[in-house]
């Protein structure tokens, strides 16, 4: 089901004059960020974490972590329940943890069965595998140190359950079955818990962590390579600009650093100097894509928008998680891209981008389902088609507070 907005707010955007060069800001990574709060507040030992992200998911879980209130109110925040539901079995006293409607429609109950399996008492209070869950008090005496999870429905299942097992009194196996969902999402946890020297192995589906309560030291949050995919995307019909994203690295343990890859497809360059990735549209002739995006499903919504308003068939795969998002991702895309003539079709478990012959209409109005990316994705509309609304703007501050504030700078005119 599609979420509908929470607010009701709307912006117009009007295309002005675009600089030939612009640097952008972006937020500190989201991701990153969120499991290093997970880390610091359950450590015996001091973790300083510079840069920390601003959007309001993080700052959310940040609440959450330095308040010992009951109940717990995820709102909306994926992130925020998954890795809570977590800590909140370490933390071992009875809290219950609840969000918002669609919250409770989000599937948790392979983290749930997961976390019962290892010994933690955990009471689904509506529905059984959802939210609100309670959580009681545990005897740490019985808790087993191996667990299997399936791991095609969400690699923060597993995130969560390796970001708590340093604290655990025997550690953690964890045994993933089938192919993992946004597999680079789980590397980006055991990358952070290897820099904080903790003892772990990853072969095969099998990850071992060993335990390791007392984690120590400075960490810097890098750039958030997934806000970049929606530059990429407006850069992507921008023949005559250069935009340069401060604070980006080819380097980043950020899976969706595979941006630079997916949109040299659609003609945009990358370089990087020392400030970060500089970007550019090329003249290079597009053809069809066919890409499989199950490792990295927040590009979806930018990348295919680009797409239809470059005209660029394409098939795609990967895209399950999608329907269990802050919205129905799939479903909203639909709507969204009927209105330019793109038509995005399911072939299960695959989707075809394709277009249809008519003309568009002047000033289109965007619906953004309360989903943040979903906002910042259909931004780029405004580059080809000179003048959109965009309901609900409000919607990005889950990510990226300052997006529109940045959007000013490539002579965007925003009206409310």
């Amino acid at each position: 089901m599609v979420q509908e907005p929470i607010i009701s707010s709307t912006i117009r955007l009007t295309k002005g004059n675009i600089p030939s060069y612009v640097e952008i800001d972006l937020p500190s990574s989201k991701s990153i960020s969120n499991r290093l709060l997970i880390l610091q507040n359950l450590s015996k030992k001091t973790i300083e974490i510079n840069n920390l992200s601003k959007a309001n998911d993080t700052q959310l879980l940040k609440n959450i972590l330095s308040s010992n209130t009951s109940p717990i109110n995820v709102e909306d925040a994926g992130t925020a329940a998954r890795f809570s539901l977590a800590w909140a079995c370490i933390k071992n006293t009875t809290r219950i943890i609840s969000g918002t409607s669609r919250m409770h429609e989000r599937p948790m109950k392979e983290l749930i069965d997961a976390l019962r399996n290892i010994g933690f008492q955990i009471r689904c209070m509506e529905q059984e595998g959802f939210m609100p869950v309670e959580i009681s008090r545990t005897d740490w005496s019985k808790l087993r140190n191996e667990v299997s999870i399936d791991g095609s429905v969400s690699s923060q299942f597993i995130s969560a359950l390796c970001l708590i097992a340093p604290f655990l009194p025997n550690g953690l196996s964890i045994h993933i079955e089938g192919r993992c969902t946004s597999l680079p999402y789980l590397l980006m946890t055991l990358s952070l818990l290897k820099a904080a020297n903790v003892p772990l192995t990853f072969e095969g589906n099998e990850i071992t962590i060993e335990v390791h309560p007392e984690i120590e030291g400075d960490f810097i949050v890098e750039a958030d390579w997934s806000a970049a995919a929606f530059w990429y995307g407006i850069v992507s019909h921008l023949p005559a600009s250069t935009i340069l994203l401060r604070g980006l690295t080819a380097d980043s343990i950020q899976g969706d650093r595979k941006v630079v890859d997916l949109f040299q497809k659609l003609g945009v360059k990358s370089d990087f100097p020392e400030k970060g990735a500089l970007i550019s549209r090329t003249d290079m002739e597009t053809s069809p894509v066919d890409e499989n995006l199950m490792d990295n499903p927040d590009l979806a919504q930018p990348f295919i928008i680009a797409c239809v308003l470059k005209n660029i068939e394409g098939d795609f795969r990967g895209l399950h998680t999608l329907r269990d998002k802050e919205t129905d991702r799939i479903e909203a895309l639909q709507n969204e891209i009927l209105k330019i003539n793109g038509s995005l079709v399911e072939n299960n478990p695959n989707y075809k981008l394709s277009f249809r012959n008519e003309p568009v209409n002047d000033h289109l109005f965007f619906k953004t389902y309360n989903d943040h990316r979903m906002a910042m994705s259909l931004s780029q509309c405004v580059f080809t088609l000179g003048v959109i609304s965009i309901e609900n703007p409000e919607a990005v501050t889950k990510s990226y507070p300052n997006f529109w504030t940045e959007l000013k700078k490539l002579g965007v005119n925003i009206q409310s």
